[in-house]
């Protein structure tokens, strides 16, 4: 009996956390690295910039800084919004756009920079929308 009651609190807590991130997936009859072009001209059009990419893997990683994020500390520094992009042929013959969206508030703390994640934005989970259907239509 002593085992169980931690072991069920621990799968109430699991059950009852929602994901801090927002995820999108879309398609595309064009191909991978048509859309994987696409992404990254819609990136910078949304004044995202680019921190870490993969050609081969077609996965790429960019920011942005949320000058409207204010929170009430001494140590907040700024609010940052990421998207994270992956184009991926699937089995249809269709490229797949996966985008996954988070926003960080940033600390200046004795230690460092910290960052801690919170729910994403509404700004940046719109920009992610946008970028989806702007990538997934044929031009």
């Amino acid at each position: 009996m002593r085992l169980a009651r931690p072991l069920l609190a621990v799968l109430l807590f699991a059950g009852c956390a929602r994901a801090l991130y927002a995820a999108y997936v879309s398609t595309s009859p064009r191909a991978p690295d048509d859309v994987y072009g696409c992404v990254q001209e819609q990136l910078r059009k949304l004044r995202f910039s680019r921190t870490q990419y993969d050609t081969g893997d077609r996965w790429i990683v960019a920011q942005r800084i949320d000058s409207t994020g204010q929170v009430s500390s001494g140590l907040y520094r700024r609010t940052v919004d990421v998207i994270e992009a992956r184009a991926r042929p699937d089995a249809s013959g269709n490229t797949t756009i996966e985008l996954k969206v988070r926003t960080f508030d940033e600390f200046a703390t004795t230690r460092g920079l910290t960052q801690e994640e919170r729910p994403a934005s509404a700004a940046a989970k719109r920009e992610a929308q946008q970028l989806a259907l702007a990538c997934s239509q044929v031009t």
